[in-house]
């Protein structure tokens, strides 16, 4: 179960994307943009929408843990940055560096 403080977070992040998408602007520079590496992309969104059984799914299938959007973030800096504690010591010991 997620801390309130978390989800509240998440939250926030979400309804700011949707602001910043219907006022005009292109992506927020705090998330990645929707054009990422190939072989790391599904890793990076799947980090991004905290979905920890896409991510250890893709994981097993061999994805890059390593992999960086074209704005240089990894799916541990996004886990870092939305406060996913559990989707930050899932890509930790999947042998993310960061």
């Amino acid at each position: 179960m997620q801390h309130p403080l978390q989800a509240s977070l998440r939250i926030a992040a979400v309804l700011a994307l949707i602001l910043t998408f219907a006022v005009g602007c292109t992506t927020p520079t705090y998330m990645p943009g929707p054009t990422v590496e190939k072989r790391g992309s599904g890793l990076i969104n799947a980090a991004a929408a905290g979905d920890l059984v896409q991510v250890k799914s893709l994981l097993a299938a061999g994805a890059d843990v390593n992999a960086k959007s074209r704005k240089g973030w990894t799916a541990l800096k996004i886990a870092q940055v939305a406060g996913n504690t559990r989707m930050v010591k899932l890509l930790r010991e999947a042998g993310s560096k960061e």
